[in-house]
């Protein structure tokens, strides 16, 4: 292999450089950069030695070609050896879907910045709920999707930005507040209505709420290799899951009901019975009221 001397007085140890190539046939996340003037030895990209991610297997997030990562040397001395990796570098919250290089690159280097800094995230009031505290831990995904641990407090979120005709804008993280979130809170000396005493709870929360099995009354397809459920089958959940229905309505109606039908009386035997004005109210009771069109069962 050829081999890059170092410029006299040159000990950079790491250097910002622009993915070019992500394929790896060995599927180990390994990726290619041009790193200049070192790099001027092999012809073209393909010739370009593989740099290995730093992050181990159990972190799963791997940069997007034309994105930046940062590049370190095994030996300093000799740049066209072994290279690892750690990226993307994502310049700002407003990037976290694709943060390309040049832009990135404006946030390592302070007064030298290729394109006008959007403004601080923090300073949109409008922006409040969309982004982790600095003393949260978080794990944030590309897209509208994070889990935010805080204290005695874990949020699995989903759809927290706001979209304008279904697109989420590129220099705003307006809070949506009909997101889909998981939370789970543990504090201690809690009371509910009847002041009784808890310490835990959790909301699930969503427009649509379904409650499934692999093994129930009505089967559906629920293992998907690639969305889980997928759009014709979430249609069919929605169509013929069964919806749950509002308990204590529920059982307030029985209750009428069960009355209704004790003190009921017939004019003479064979004759049906007869019913006071308040009984006929029970017993036109529409009883789809009762069903929630928002959870499902299967």
């Amino acid at each position: 292999m050829q081999k890059t001397k170092n410029k006299e007085g040159d000990t950079s140890v790491v250097a910002i450089s622009k993915v070019l190539i992500t394929e790896d046939k060995m599927g180990g996340g390994r990726i290619k950069v041009r790193i200049d003037p070192y790099d001027v030895i092999y012809p073209t990209d393909q010739d370009l030695p593989f740099c290995f991610p730093l992050l181990p297997k159990l972190v799963h997030v791997y940069p997007k070609v034309g994105e930046s990562v940062l590049v370190i040397w095994q030996n300093p001395e000799e740049k066209s050896g072994q290279r690892f990796y750690i990226g993307p570098v994502i310049s700002q919250d407003y990037a976290l879907d694709y943060s390309p290089f040049a832009t990135a690159a404006k946030s390592l280097f302070e007064g030298r910045p290729l394109y006008p800094a959007l403004i601080n995230p923090k300073r949109d009031s409008d922006n409040n709920g969309t982004i982790p505290d600095l003393e949260d831990v978080a794990i944030r995904g590309r897209s509208n999707c994070d889990i935010i641990l805080k204290p005695s407090d874990l949020r699995l979120r989903c759809g927290f930005l706001e979209k304008t005709d279904g697109v989420l804008a590129e220099d705003k993280l307006h809070y949506n507040n009909k997101l889909a979130y998981i939370q789970m809170k543990y504090r201690e000396k809690m009371k509910d209505a009847q002041n009784k005493d808890f310490s835990s709870f959790i909301n699930i929360v969503a427009d649509k709420i379904n409650l499934l099995s692999h093994a129930s009354k009505t089967p559906f397809t629920l293992g998907d290799r690639t969305e889980l459920t997928s759009e014709d089958e979430m249609r069919n959940i929605l169509e013929n899951a069964h919806p749950l229905p509002y308990g204590d309505d529920l059982v307030f109606f029985l209750k009428k009901f069960i009355e209704v039908f004790r003190n009921h009386t017939h004019p003479y035997v064979m004759k049906e019975p007869t019913f006071n004005d308040k009984d006929k109210e029970v017993l036109n009771t529409n009883l789809e009221n009762y069903l929630s069109e928002s959870i499902r069962i299967n």
